[in-house]
């Protein structure tokens, strides 16, 4: 009985001294309303004047001002007399009808944590830089959940549990199915995709023999005239040359890199006439004084050079069918 009506005297008296606090605050602020000029307003409203702990409210701050005029909106830190502030909206502007005056308007999230009876003091605005404007202060109470302390403490209930129910299930089988059909179909498209796809395999190009090669080099190097120019070096080189690759093409025996006795001595291996084996060397041996001592042959040395290439070919060329129709097998078959 003491305690409930200590506890009633202590909240008569808070009551007291927050009211008293409240008309200091209004008499503060009607004192810097003085100093103001005509015209300039600015409230703070709060949507509620009573909450629960940890609900939210908001608090619409309203400036109208004449026209011209500059306003400076509080700086409201977020933490403010038992008021943990939320958010803040962005400042709007609007002109009166008769663009006299303006409007401006934010908005303030606000929440408080400690239950009570609270004396919101006022916000202060700034106007033209030197002249401050606050509003009015209002109070807001913040009540607790009320608890019936002699009920027991109950457990926290565990989870319910949901019954089962197909029709939650039956979009998520048809979302299966359909996924299971459409990779089925990818991988058939694709499968099949492949096995129509035909790589064109080019038909490899028939390999000419060399003698054919070598016979059509001839040509050109005698086409191009080069030792009626003077040019009796690269003739011979060529002609030469020419030949040594038949040879290494038609018997396997590495010619270019050989000088002409040890390509005349490994040609005894093979079965060539001796007519053509006269022919190669003397175009080979004419060829090296040529390239090597400079010696500048007579015409007829130069024509027969040539000759006797054309004729060493023909001479040991493979024997063709066409050979043989016409009863003319070579002897370098």
């Amino acid at each position: 009985m003491r305690s409930t009506f200590l506890h009633s005297a202590i909240l008569k008296a808070r009551t007291i001294c927050l009211s008293f606090v409240f008309l200091l605050m209004l008499y503060s602020s009607a004192q810097t309303a003085a100093a103001i000029p005509q015209n300039a307003v600015v409230t703070a409203t709060p949507d509620t004047a009573m909450i629960r702990i940890g609900e939210q409210f908001r608090i619409h701050l309203k400036a109208v001002v004449p026209a011209g005029a500059r306003i400076s909106f509080p700086v409201i830190p977020d933490t403010m007399e038992h008021l943990e502030i939320i958010s803040r909206s962005k400042v709007d502007t609007s002109s009166s009808a008769d663009s006299k005056s303006i409007t401006y308007h934010q908005a303030l999230v606000a929440t408080s944590f400690d239950s009570g009876y609270y004396a919101i003091p006022p916000f202060h605005f700034m106007i033209n830089g030197t002249d401050t404007i606050s509003t009015e202060a209002f109070l807001m109470t913040v009540t607790t959940i009320p608890v019936d302390t002699t009920r027991e403490i109950k457990d926290i209930k565990p989870p319910m549990d949901v019954p089962f129910s197909w029709k939650e299930l039956i979009p998520w089988l048809l979302l299966a199915v359909a996924l299971m059909v459409l990779t089925t179909f990818l991988i058939r498209y694709f499968k099949n995709r492949k096995k129509k796809i035909v790589v064109p395999v080019a038909k490899p190009k028939p390999v000419r023999p060399a003698h054919e090669l070598v016979l059509e080099a001839l040509k050109k190097i005698e086409a191009e005239k080069l030792w009626q120019q003077g040019y009796f070096k690269q003739y011979h080189s060529q002609v030469s040359d020419t030949v040594r690759t038949y040879i290494e093409h038609r018997f396997s025996i590495p010619s270019l890199e050989s000088t002409t006795d040890e390509t005349m001595t490994r040609l005894k291996k093979v079965k060539i006439p001796q007519e053509a084996n006269d022919k190669l060397r003397s175009m080979l041996e004419l060829a090296d004084l040529v390239k090597f001592a400079k010696v500048i042959p007579l015409p007829d040395e130069n024509t027969q050079s040539i000759s006797d290439a054309f004729d060493f070919v023909m001479q040991t060329k493979p024997v063709t069918e066409s050979d043989l129709k016409n009863n003319k097998p070579e002897a370098g078959a």
